[in-house]
């Protein structure tokens, strides 16, 4: 599940070139968590593809219906508001996103350049073994270079 972005360009385009990855664009945010949580209720595994103020959007999906029914999956997200970003609209969503991330007691990982990719096999890992989601919050650098 995606929604496009500036940033996840890059990686959303692979994913629609994929064969073996079946790609669905969603409207809202908050509607690919619950189609990631349907997702595996039916038996297969997901990831959400979006911006980091999809994570602040999403807060009442996560909880009420992913956290709530242990619906585990992977979050891809573009960490936009950094210090890196350097676009000034973007820094209240970046001074956010972590404490949200915390207070919703989601597991995460700030990924920023390319040889720490491994951690998001991790986190997916781990999302499956909790029964949770998962965030792998995903720098410009990882994302662009």
């Amino acid at each position: 599940m995606y929604l496009p972005d500036e940033w996840l360009e890059p990686l959303i385009q692979r994913v629609e070139g994929s064969e073996t990855i079946h790609g669905v664009r969603v409207a809202r945010e908050d509607e690919g968590v619950g189609i990631c949580a349907g997702a595996f209720f039916g038996g297969r595994k997901a990831t959400l593809i979006t911006q980091n103020s999809g994570i602040l959007l999403s807060g009442n999906a996560i909880v009420g219906c992913a956290l709530l029914h242990h619906a585990p999956f992977l979050m891809l997200v573009s960490y936009t508001g950094t210090v890196s970003d350097r676009r000034f609209y973007q820094i209240n969503k970046g001074r956010a996103t972590e404490p949200v991330l915390q207070a919703l007691g989601l597991r995460y990982a700030v990924l920023n350049e390319a040889d720490e990719v491994d951690g998001i096999e991790d986190l997916a890992a781990y999302a499956y073994q909790a029964g949770e989601p998962a965030v792998a919050l995903l720098g410009r650098n990882i994302l662009l270079n």
